[in-house]
């Protein structure tokens, strides 16, 4: 399931993740690479989820962009946006904020407070669960994994070992040497992986949609079998 990374050079990493955390819709900040939005948008068409876990709001622009997306396929679903705090949610956002999307605090490491089983549970499938926190990976994946049903799917994010954990607001990245946050993430999914072979599997067509893991969300497009 997990090849050798093949990695370009590590000036095109950079100067790709400079337009990651550059893109805008609607004037609100996104963080998706082009790659990844095409390939979101493929998944959004062929799933049409009923249900958006996203875990990591920051500025909330991805939950309005996702909601747009899915009006525009005539997909009728609801987005629920979590993070520790929602004190960099961007004014655009709460101004067009569509009436679908749900943004509130919660904390990874006590997900079970903030979706519990109760609300699992009621939630209409498929789902389509987004982990952009990057923290508790494993525990997450096990928390969801428990009420996922065949056809679900995760998208670990920023798995990319050479993704910069912080940028410039311009898009420059501080030094030579920087923070990544793709190798914690990889081992976490691994891990989750090993432990249920059976049940879940990364799907090539995702993740090899521009050539072999030519996306940020390495080996990150999940699905329940």
């Amino acid at each position: 399931m997990f090849q050798s990374l093949r990695l370009p050079p590590r000036g095109i990493d950079i100067a790709q993740g400079k337009g990651k955390y550059l893109m805008q819709h609607r004037g609100c900040s996104i963080l998706k690479g082009a790659d990844d939005m095409v390939i979101f948008h493929e998944l959004f068409w062929r799933l049409r989820p009923a249900t958006v876990i996203e875990l990591g709001t920051f500025t909330g622009g991805s939950a309005v962009w996702m909601a747009d997306m899915l009006r525009l396929m005539e997909v009728d679903s609801t987005i629920y946006s979590m993070d520790i705090e929602l004190s960099n949610l961007e004014e655009r956002v709460k101004e067009i904020k569509p009436s679908n999307v749900h943004f509130f605090e919660g904390n990874s490491y006590e997900i079970e407070k903030t979706f519990t089983s109760e609300m699992l549970q009621s939630l209409p499938h498929p789902w389509l669960v987004i982990e952009d926190a990057h923290t508790n990976i494993n525990g997450i994946m096990n928390h969801f994994g428990s009420y996922m049903k065949t056809g679900d799917y995760f998208i670990i994010k920023d798995v990319h070992p050479n993704l910069p954990r912080d940028i410039g607001k311009d898009g420059s990245i501080y030094g030579d040497d920087f923070e990544t946050i793709g190798p914690s993430a990889i081992i976490e999914m691994k891990k989750f992986l090993s432990q249920h072979a059976n049940e879940y599997a990364v799907d090539s067509f995702y993740t090899d949609f521009f050539g072999y893991n030519g996306t940020w969300n390495m080996h990150g497009y999940i699905r329940k079998m």
